[in-house]
């Protein structure tokens, strides 16, 4: 007898409370939380969940100590309630430097992040000497001031309720709407294939997750998103809702590649290390991810970066089950090690490809300054808002510090050969007629630009363009006097002027001959007819 998997996805409780709670700024949240965290005598912290409209949904409140020991159930509060981000108050006092508080918030700001829920604002909040209650925003890096009410919310919730099963409260439950035909056996193998031979006729990217249970078992498949014709983007919320209400131990990502190439590109390694954070977080261990072709159902490991056959799943390790640590085994050719290897033997050169691949950033001029940006906040999560927001700042100031010269392609010689050393070539640009500074003219001059500064122009096939930076100084060569030494917005400024009075001159000949052509003309017609009337 056939096996049958069932096709499953989260919906919205029926019987769901409408949150009436909302969360605006920090005095609301302060008024929420710090009668709660401030009457404890440990460490503590309140967890505030919001819907997208910044509504409270739920609240958890425990000690420090407790919240780390049982992280996977407060990320997976986040999940399976729908969340939108989340508000955390703690009651550690604010020092400078108080490396408890930092490591604290770093920590949880991670691991929401892997999540996909953002951390919205983080208040260390206490009493001073003076009995006042004082609150410090990390948000906006300063205290937020003096508050004379100190009550206690009705929204806040008891110590949080630490369940070792995932079948916790809830805003989500699962629903049937399909099932799948696994063979006989209806083992690990006959759902895979059953998945590929359904998201090989996609048409455009889907992305499957295969829930499993600590023997590799197959509990359910689950549809987390659907993209383009080249990407599906897969957030950690869409992907472990299924697992977390099925009790899973692990996971199966599974997304197909219309093009039928199953070679995983840049963003699927992303998202692949992704989720792997998160399920390192959730207890759930991401066991690999798969990519299957539109050609014969063709699927890819991307653990053992090669297509699977019968070998793959008798050299499978069943799930971690170890809920408090969680490390993923991985192979010296696996994408993700190849990654770790090339991130600890270049670090500068992983952050510059990653930056570059994720905001098409070229220029290696900007690259070395959010490099060196980034490197003096190095707290700042990869692929995190913070760091977009540090790059977009950075390539701004960047681009706003260049200019350009654009010359005509007769002035320009690129990659011309060396007579002194042999195989090197060199580029080299001379300033056309016209071409005064104040009152030198440098007109013939030259200058010699390294490859990455100089390239035809982007617009114009007949021009060079050369890159400066604001400010920068110029040599300039002459056959005549010694180097000379220009900013390079002058030299711009003059050869814009040289161009200018080039196509005036120009401009003027050309209507100038235009106007001569009629008359040489009918001189030549009066000629022939003298001539004519003497023959």
């Amino acid at each position: 007898m056939k096996q049958k998997i069932k096709l499953v996805e989260t919906r919205l409780k029926k019987d769901i409370e409408k949150p009436i709670h909302e969360i605006k700024g920090s005095e609301e949240l302060i008024e929420a939380t710090a009668a709660q965290v401030l009457s404890r005598k440990t460490d503590s912290a309140a967890f505030v969940y919001v819907n997208p409209q910044l509504r409270v949904v739920t609240m958890q409140i425990s000690s420090i100590k407790t919240l780390e020991r049982h992280k996977e159930e407060m990320l997976a509060i986040a999940i399976s309630h729908n969340v939108g981000a989340v508000f955390i108050t703690s009651n550690i006092k604010y020092e400078y430097g108080n490396l408890k508080a930092l490591e604290f918030l770093d920590n949880w700001q991670q691991a929401f992040f892997n999540a996909g829920v953002p951390v919205l604002e983080h208040l260390q909040t206490w009493i001073d000497e003076n009995g006042d209650l004082q609150s410090y925003s990390f948000r906006n890096e300063g205290l937020i001031g003096e508050f004379d009410r100190l009550g206690v919310s009705q929204i806040s919730n008891n110590d949080v309720v630490i369940s070792k099963s995932r079948f916790f409260s809830s805003q989500l439950e699962l629903k049937e709407i399909g099932e799948f035909d696994i063979g006989e056996v209806g083992d690990l193998k006959g759902a895979i294939s059953a998945i590929a031979e359904d998201i090989s006729t996609r048409d455009k990217e889907h992305a499957y997750v295969l829930s499993v249970d600590e023997n590799n078992n197959p509990i359910n498949v689950s549809i987390v998103a659907v993209g383009s014709l080249t990407e599906v983007d897969s957030g950690s919320q869409l992907v472990f809702r299924v697992p977390i209400l099925s009790d899973a131990k692990g996971i199966y990502f599974i997304h197909n590649h219309p093009s039928g190439d199953t070679k995983p590109s840049y963003n699927d390694v992303i998202v692949l290390s992704r989720l792997m954070a998160s399920g390192e977080e959730l207890g759930i261990e991401v066991v690999d991810g798969l990519i299957v072709s539109c050609y014969n159902a063709d699927v890819r490991s991307m653990k053992d970066n090669a297509l699977i056959d019968d070998s793959y799943f008798s050299t499978l390790k069943t799930p971690s089950v170890n809920e408090e640590v969680f490390q993923y085994q991985v192979k010296e050719n696996t994408m993700k090690n190849q990654l770790e290897q090339y991130a600890n033997e270049n670090y500068e050169g992983f952050i510059k490809d990653l930056i570059s691949l994720e905001k098409g950033i070229k220029d290696e001029d900007t690259l070395n300054q959010i490099y060196q940006e980034y490197m003096k906040q190095d707290n700042i999560p990869l692929l995190s808002k913070e760091l977009d927001e540090l790059v977009d700042k950075t390539a701004e100031i960047e681009k706003s510090q260049k200019v350009y010269l654009n010359v005509h392609n007769s002035f320009a010689k690129l990659n011309v050969e060396s007579k002194y050393e042999q195989g090197k070539t060199y580029n080299v640009v001379r300033l056309p007629e016209g071409s005064v500074i104040g009152d030198k003219d440098y007109s013939g001059a030259s200058f010699y630009p390294l490859d990455k500064y100089i390239y035809p122009n982007k617009f114009n096939e007949n021009l060079t363009t050369v890159q400066f930076k604001s400010g920068q100084d110029i040599k300039l060569y002459f056959k005549d006097r010694k180097p000379e030494t220009v900013e390079a917005e002058d030299i711009c400024k003059a050869v814009d002027s040289a161009n200018k009075k080039y196509l005036e001159q120009k401009t003027e000949k050309e209507s100038g001959d235009k106007e001569k052509k009629p008359n040489e003309i009918s001189k030549q017609r009066k000629r022939q007819k003298d001539l004519g009337e003497e023959l």
